[in-house]
């Protein structure tokens, strides 16, 4: 198409616009000429407005197209959210929400029909949508159609339809029994889980009483009906049924009056049941549980008050379960003030689900003493993972703790015993070098370097003998932040005169520093002088015992390796390395390295060995450090 043929047809288009524009004026003009005789009558007009639905009047504007409105009420503009005069300005096609083809073909049927009724959708000025009902009416009025619709708001009966939608799809498919009963209750009607629970059909009990309850419950469903008759709820009331095939279930009842809503009588009861048989008896085996379990044991309701102790309980602390119930967590007087944060940590851990199992502490009993606890707790959660109840588990290890002493306490006499003869032996050497000393100043010769002779070999006998009774005496458990260097350093001097003896050198691969643990030395020394006499014992023609020592993992742990040139270790006797009383050694006990063990841990930290027979055995002790200022 050339320049000049563009232009004319696009001028030929403006043209045929113009023209239609100008019909349409005059066609509107016509249609609010005729909107003002439509309401002109003030009394008809105030009718008009004063119904409660919306009132549209337009014409056909052509086969299956409406016209602008000509009127419509009050209702409608304010329900749209326009103003009148907007509304006027517009047409059904405006507000509805079916496409152009949909709305040809909707409309067709009304102008086909004096009288039409259907459901569609407005559309507010703001975009939401609202679910109507029309009745539409036709006019002719000199050949041309002219339509009044009545448009209903179906905004709440929909709602009102959704909800007795979803409640009848409760009733059917709820897994509790649920049924409706008259005032003489009777029954009216049941789901299908109250015909699963009891057995019988809705028809077989339809107007009669329900045939379930066994003589010996009979008042507790007089109990349930009379209490609701008189207008209280009863909620799950726990008694025992019995179905048409004869067995005896438990059950938890809720029954409810039905009011009606204008004079709020009673004219109907409901009931929901729940099959809790299962429930019942794990109840029961729980119960049963609490009451005979020889540990103490505290329940604890979702809002951490206390509703249950058992008799371990009274037996072990004193307390009477009526003396505590309603009580906190934090308000038991069975927790010590310095464990009062170590007991709101542990509600924390099982706030978020995570049960504790097997930590150590103490308690206090009623009378002000102290006793030694192994401390589980855990909660037990609902049919909705809702948790119920928070279980404390507190097991008495007093005796345990004791035994671990006695054990700890003979771990030392036993060693102090292996160690007499080198021990013997080595201050034998400077008592003899003493008494030819004195002999020689008996007679008459008198040096001073025989005196810095004798009081350094006294200044030995003394370190040995010192080392010794810390090791025979026992002492009070007394945690004390020591430098783990110089504890280090004495179990070495104690334990060079046996490593001479059996041609081992000690080999000492770190320099001194300042390695600070909050400990008890002389537990620590017990270990590191245990571990040293195992490496002599493992070495009988001589060798070389290498000890180490270096901070790691950023200055927060501390490192003690010991490395001998020993036999080693099997592998099958590794991996039983710990077991009390297994042992290799022809006069061993299997303790010491158990003894060992459990030392290391109780101060924060781990032991562990390595092997290899006829190669040499590693073992690594790793301790936490604290406030470390390391000169190395």
């Amino acid at each position: 198409m050339g320049e000049n043929e563009q232009v004319i047809t696009e001028t030929c288009e403006i043209e045929l616009l113009k023209k239609e524009n100008e019909r349409l004026r005059l066609e509107l003009k016509t249609y609010k000429e005729l909107s003002n005789n439509f309401t002109k009558d003030s009394k008809f007009k105030l009718l008009f407005n004063s119904i409660s639905d919306a009132v549209y009047y337009f014409k056909e504007y052509e086969a299956g197209i409406a016209g602008e409105f000509i009127e419509v009420n009050e209702t409608a503009y304010t329900r749209l959210g326009y103003t009148r005069e907007e509304m006027l300005n517009m047409s059904p096609h405006d507000i509805d929400i079916h496409s152009s083809e949909e709305m040809v073909e909707l409309l067709t049927e009304v102008y086909n029909n004096d009288t039409t009724s259907f459901e569609t959708v407005h559309l507010h000025k703001h975009g939401s949508h609202i679910p109507v009902e029309i009745t539409t009416h036709i006019f002719n009025v000199q050949g041309e159609k002219f339509i009044l619709s009545v448009c209903r708001d179906m905004t709440f009966r929909k709602k009102a339809e959704e909800s007795l939608h979803r409640l009848e799809s409760f009733y059917n498919h709820s897994s509790e029994g649920i049924a409706i009963f008259d005032l003489d209750g009777k029954v009216m009607q049941a789901n299908k889980a109250f015909e699963n629970i009891f057995g019988y059909t809705e028809a077989e009990v339809k107007g009669k009483r329900l045939p379930v309850t066994p003589d010996f419950t009979m008042k507790d469903a007089e109990f349930l009906l009379n209490e609701t008759l008189k207008g209280n709820s009863i909620k799950g009331f726990e008694t025992i049924k019995q179905r048409k095939d004869g067995e005896f279930i438990t059950v938890g009842i809720t029954m409810s009056p039905l009011r009606d809503k204008n004079t709020n009588e009673i004219y109907a009861l409901a009931g929901l049941v729940r099959d809790i048989t299962e429930q019942h008896a794990i109840r029961v085996q729980l119960e049963s549980f609490i009451s005979h379990n020889l540990d103490p044991i505290l329940i604890f309701n979702e809002e951490e008050k206390l509703i249950r102790t058992n008799g371990a309980f009274e037996r072990v602390f004193g307390w009477k379960e009526r003396d505590l119930l309603g009580l906190y967590i934090n308000e038991m007087p069975i927790i010590p003030s310095e464990k009062m944060t170590e007991v709101i940590n542990y509600t924390e851990v099982i706030r978020a689900n995570n049960g504790i199992k097997g930590i150590e502490s103490y308690r206090l009993r009623k009378d002000g003493t102290l006793v030694d606890v192994l401390l589980t707790t855990f909660s037990i959660k609902n049919e909705f993972n809702k948790n119920t109840w928070f279980v404390v588990i507190l097991k008495d290890i007093t005796e345990k703790k004791k035994a671990e002493k006695l054990l700890v306490d003979s771990e030392k006499l036993s060693v102090a015993g292996e160690l007499a003869a080198s021990i013997a032996h080595e201050i034998r050497n400077p008592i003899t070098a003493i008494k030819g000393f004195l002999q020689i100043m008996e007679e008459g010769i008198f040096d001073k370097a025989y005196y810095r002779v004798i009081d350094s070999e006294m200044n030995r006998i003394e370190l040995i003998l010192k080392e010794l009774l810390l090791l025979a005496k026992p002492q009070i458990p007394k945690l004390e932040r020591k430098n783990i260097c110089e504890a280090l350093e004495q179990s070495i001097a104690l334990l060079s005169a046996q490593a001479n003896m059996n041609s081992i050198v000690i080999n000492k691969e770190y320099e001194k520093a300042e390695y600070t643990i909050v400990c008890e030395e002389n537990k620590l020394k017990q270990v590191f002088i245990n571990v040293i006499k195992n490496a002599i014992e493992a070495m009988p023609n001589g060798g070389h015992l290498s000890i180490q020592m270096r901070a790691i993992l950023d200055n927060k742990k501390l490192l003690v390796r010991f490395i001998d040139q020993g036999y080693g270790i099997p592998e099958n006797v590794l991996l039983r390395l710990g077991e009390p009383f297994y042992t290799t050694k022809e006069k061993g006990t299997g303790l010491g390295f158990m003894v060992c063990k459990s030392i290391i841990e109780d101060h924060g930290g781990e032991i562990n060995v390595f092997s290899e027979v006829n190669v040499g055995t590693k073992i690594e002790i790793v301790l936490p450090l604290v406030n470390n200022e390391l000169d190395i």
